[in-house]
């Protein structure tokens, strides 16, 4: 699922064209959740062990118009139903133009990030295990060598 800081690049530029052009701005990009949401969410839905985790991926572009083609193939292109349907030209122009500004790669790709998260919740069960308490394990990190013997790699081999 698309979280946080997801399409930052493409969000400022069209706000900000938005705002020089017209003098204020619209919902042009659905909102995204953030983590803190989730986490909450599933609790309060009686999930428990919470697991979230995160990535951030930056895939990179030619030109604006071939990422919005990109996003409307994703069915990303604006999920909000009061939001209006249309950008004007002049702003999708000055978006292009200051994302180009902003984002441009040496090369003049530009690039989209994506923060992706993950997550996983178990509902409550009888026989659901249960985490030790803190500090009964019986072996330390350090003996992990001698399970998998001393071929293993270390991090001065690399």
């Amino acid at each position: 699922m698309f979280s946080g800081d997801s399409i930052y690049q493409l969000r400022v530029a069209l706000q900000q064209a938005e705002l020089e052009r017209t003098g204020g701005i619209a919902p042009h990009v659905s909102p995204f959740v953030r983590p803190s949401d989730i986490g909450a969410l599933l609790q309060s839905a009686k999930f428990c062990m919470t697991t979230l985790d995160s990535d951030v991926i930056t895939i990179t572009y030619p030109d604006m118009y071939f990422l919005l083609r990109d996003l409307q193939g994703m069915a990303e292109n604006g999920s909000l139903t009061k939001a209006p349907n249309l950008l004007r030209r002049d702003v999708l122009l000055g978006a292009a133009a200051l994302y180009h500004d902003l984002y441009a790669n040496p090369d003049n790709s530009l690039p989209l990030s994506f923060s992706i998260l993950y997550f996983i919740a178990w509902k409550q069960s009888p026989n659901q295990g249960v985490p030790r308490p803190r500090g009964s394990q019986t072996m330390s990190i350090g003996d992990l060598n001698k399970m998998f013997g001393d071929d293993s790699p270390k991090p001065t081999d690399r």
